[in-house]
């Protein structure tokens, strides 16, 4: 199915309609489009309807939210408008050529208030029942503009990474975005979908299926079809990107952001260890009931809250214990959870040789790393030059004084950076936006 719609003007038709409609006016061309369907409907139909749904909700105010998703028969626009004691869904469906094939609205709860920029549009992606929301940060008048997806780190995240008040996601997308760079960002199928989480474990089906996804949406327009796709993984992300690259055709370059090396079971080990660690430095005694309970539900340790004040030494035994049952997991060792992460997502890091996948790739590499990063050490790039040392397109980026996030380090050097509020460094971005424009634009002449 090829969409040939510009989703701007898909969307900016149908708020047109709704504000119509909530305006009283209903002789419009969604009557005309939904009738050469041969369907009976007019005006005098529709008008009683709407003001019986709206007649709880008071007057209207304004349009709230705007969403896009693709359908099997077409796409379908959500317009959500704002009345003055609640909420209107009106949902727009499209044939693929553009004709209003149906609609509906009911009354909703008011979505809850998210800083949008103007490039901003929710989306979903992804296949019913569990479809992704996500965000396609678009810029306007931009042809087939390239394409960043975002790839998670290892904990559950929205479509911004938030972590504490932090949104990494969010701050590369809008700064790419101004300079004509689109992006895909969506939350992690373990985030939007805990309750199936151990469904989704495996890191096959998290990243890149859902990578798969967000493709297949991008390719499913004709005025982005022809779009360079790269992905940009932050931290696990970061080295699982390699992988996904690997395993998905298409794929232009990969942005590695704070991405560890080595066995990915080692790396992973190496980042639960340094939070632990700042939770053990929040008192020189031991830890009081509720950090020990945040670190039980958290790395499902199983230490008995009834021995707090709990030592260094407990917790240290209670991480190498599950690091020993980690390292000896076989193909039948029954599921269970370890260090808060399912065994199956450990068996499948630990037949997963990343540097050797890395080693097979010839596409552009741009590697991000900071110097202040207490989760991945700096040391970690000279790393990425080993693996990568016959890779003539990799691109190695230090950045002084920079945190695991990419942001201004505050000299805690632990978990606790991330409470407070920042955001990646700009000079991040510009080396991001820049070496997309270099990649880009040699591709446009190969094609030529």
């Amino acid at each position: 199915m090829g969409i040939h719609h510009s989703i701007h003007d898909a969307i900016s038709r149908s708020v047109q309609y709704a504000v119509q409609m909530a305006a009283g006016k209903f002789d419009n061309d969604i009557i005309d489009s939904i009738r050469q369907k041969s369907i009976p409907v007019t005006a005098e139909m529709i008008q009683p309807i709407w003001e019986h749904t709206v007649k709880s909700i008071g007057a209207y105010k304004a349009v709230s939210r705007t969403e896009y998703t693709l359908i099997h028969s077409g796409y379908m626009v959500t317009v959500i408008l704002k009345y003055a004691r609640g909420s209107l869904k009106v949902d727009f469906e499209y044939d693929t050529n553009d004709k209003v094939s149906n609609f509906s609205m009911v009354p909703c709860v008011a979505p809850k208030a998210s800083a949008l920029s103007e490039s901003d549009i929710f989306i979903k992606i992804g296949e019913y029942p569990e479809k992704l929301d996500g965000i396609l940060c678009l810029p306007k008048a931009v042809q087939a503009p390239p394409f960043v997806i975002f790839v998670h780190g290892s904990s559950p995240h929205d479509y911004d990474e938030n972590i504490g008040p932090n949104k990494p996601f969010k701050d590369i997308a809008d700064g790419l975005a101004k300079d004509g760079i689109a992006s895909l960002r969506y939350n992690k199928r373990t985030f939007q979908y805990p309750e199936t989480a151990l469904k989704y474990s495996n890191l096959e089906d998290v990243a890149a299926q859902d990578v798969g996804f967000a493709i297949d949406f991008i390719k499913q327009h004709d005025s982005l079809k022809n779009s360079a796709v790269y992905i940009l993984g932050h931290s696990q992300g970061g080295m699982l990107a390699p992988y996904i690259a690997n395993k998905i055709p298409g794929i232009t370059g990969i942005i590695n952001m704070a991405g560890p090396t080595g066995s990915t079971e080692a790396a992973i080990l190496e980042q639960q260890a340094a939070i632990l660690k700042e939770f053990d430095e929040k008192s020189e005694t031991g830890m009081d009931a509720d950090t020990l309970n945040e670190i039980n539900s958290i790395y499902n340790l199983g230490i008995d809250v009834g021995t707090y004040p709990v030592e260094k030494a407990l917790l240290l035994e209670a991480i190498q214990n599950q690091t020993e049952l980690i390292r000896a997991l076989k193909d039948d060792s029954p599921e269970t959870i370890l260090l808060g992460i399912p065994s199956k997502t450990w068996r499948f890091l630990n037949r997963t040789n990343i540097s050797e996948i890395c080693k097979k790739l010839t596409i552009p590499i741009l590697i991000l790393q900071g110097s202040a990063d207490f989760q991945v050490p700096f040391i970690n790039l000279r790393k990425w030059q080993v693996i990568l040392n016959e890779n003539t397109f990799a691109v190695f980026r230090l950045y002084n004084n920079l945190n695991h996030l990419l942001m201004p380090s505050n000299g805690k050097h632990n978990a606790l950076e991330y409470d407070e509020k920042s955001t990646v460094d700009a000079q991040v971005i510009d080396d991001i936006a820049a070496w997309i424009a270099l990649k880009s634009s040699r591709i446009i002449e190969e094609r030529t």
